[in-house]
């Protein structure tokens, strides 16, 4: 249940990134906050998830950051560690619908 609120919490923050910045030109860094990376090592250092790995898609192409260890193996986690999905696809697809509804594809996000 708590790796769901994380994750619930996570997806949220970052659309709200998303629909704050739509439109404004911005400055595009490379690279995770440091104020980001400290939460996660927190996380990690805390015992409260044993890793946490970040992919990044947009137009400057892929990116990965990865922290921590896998559980069961104890081996350092990277781009081809398996994790468990969780209820993520939620956020997932109200941020495609939200999308769709800014394009004007779906009148409004009342219909059923």
């Amino acid at each position: 249940m708590y790796r769901f609120k994380f994750y619930l919490i996570f997806g949220w923050l970052y659309l709200g990134l998303i629909v704050s910045n739509f439109g404004q030109p911005t400055t595009i860094s490379l690279d995770l906050p440091e104020d980001v990376k400290s939460s996660i090592e927190k996380r990690i250092e805390n015992e409260i998830n044993p890793s946490i790995a970040i992919g990044i898609v947009d137009k400057n192409g892929v990116r990965y950051y990865n922290f921590g260890m896998t559980r069961a193996e104890g081996k350092e986690v990277n781009e081809h560690t398996i994790y468990e999905i969780g209820s993520i696809t939620k956020v997932f697809t109200g941020i495609l619908l939200a999308q769709q509804v800014i394009k004007g594809n779906v009148l409004a996000l009342t219909i059923p």
